[in-house]
């Protein structure tokens, strides 16, 4: 009989955890992500920016946008270890949904000028990915990250009109709620740059992982795209603004509206770097960074010894 580390014993326990929690709630066991258990690339010093205009404790510098921090991966890990993602990159589907093909990043994460860009103006939000496909067929972007549906965001200038929002649940159809540097906050992903595809999903309803999110079409540029792509932003808000949406005291459109790349009061950006990073590619495929940035970001002590030149 096969003899196991207790490494591997543990992670698979984990995932046989899983598979029984998975089969349950209707869901292929490979979709959860829980922990650095089933991760052989899981680097818990690793360290991702955080961009906010609220105060953090952990803040390196600020500029124009606000105040640069950081949360490694293994707090990462921690606060979002009930999410269920995709762990593959075939993000791209055509119509009939019988033919797919991987994503390829065309412009990472920035939320730090410091690692990637000189200038504010070189800050970018969130990451853009394109279809894998040379003959750009298979442009439909699926779901990577399982959420509740918020709606459409329209006159986001720098986005593009009816911008789908969802709020990132767990396993269970909960809301997931972090914790980041004390402050108590819901999870939001945006997708622009494609037309919507979920124009019959009605408002609360769960967007299971592998649904269609929109097409980023074969060569339409769409709101203030460049070329075909979708752009994905991750942003935690503090649940009090949710709980002003939910009694209508103020819209989620019209919270996102209020900013474009200026100052905001209380939302904090995360790289979601964390959770590409997993995808089956090379790490410049699936998340942009060239070898010689991904080094730099390994700790928090390499990070500022970058700084430091």
């Amino acid at each position: 009989m096969e003899r196991l580390g207790r490494r591997d014993f543990l992670r698979k326990s984990c995932v046989l955890c899983l598979s029984i929690a998975a089969r349950k709630f209707g869901l292929e066991a490979d979709y959860i992500y829980k922990n650095e258990l089933l991760f052989t690339d899981y680097e818990p010093e690793r360290v991702y920016p955080l961009l906010t205009s609220l105060p953090l404790s952990n803040a390196e510098y600020s500029i124009e946008a606000g105040n640069i921090g950081q949360i490694t991966e293994k707090e990462f890990n921690m606060k979002f270890g009930l999410t269920v993602i995709i762990p593959y990159m075939n993000l791209f589907t055509n119509a009939n949904r019988d033919s797919v093909s991987p994503y390829r990043c065309s412009q990472q994460v920035n939320l730090d000028p410091r690692l990637y860009g000189k200038k504010p103006v070189d800050v970018h939000f969130g990451i853009d990915m394109t279809t894998g496909d040379p003959r750009k067929e298979n442009t439909i972007f699926i779901n990577p990250i399982r959420a509740k549906y918020l709606g459409k965001v329209d006159g986001l200038a720098r986005l593009s009109p009816e911008t789908p929002v969802t709020r990132v649940v767990d396993y269970r159809g909960n809301d997931l709620d972090v914790t980041i540097d004390n402050y108590e906050c819901g999870v939001i992903m945006l997708y622009a740059h494609l037309l919507p595809w979920l124009n019959s999903s009605k408002i609360g309803e769960i967007i299971e992982v592998g649904s269609p999110i929109g097409d980023i079409t074969k060569n339409l540029k769409i709101g203030g795209s460049s070329s075909p792509h979708v752009h994905i932003e991750m942003i935690a808000i503090p649940l009090y603004i949710f709980e002003d949406i939910e009694k209508g005291r103020t819209t989620l459109e019209n919270e996102l509206k209020k900013e474009n790349y200026s100052p905001k009061k209380y939302f904090i950006r995360i790289d979601s770097t964390a959770i590409w990073k997993h995808f089956n590619a090379d790490v410049y495929t699936k998340t942009g960074i060239r070898s010689y940035y991904w080094e730099i970001t390994k700790s928090a002590e390499s990070k500022r010894m970058h700084y430091g030149k």
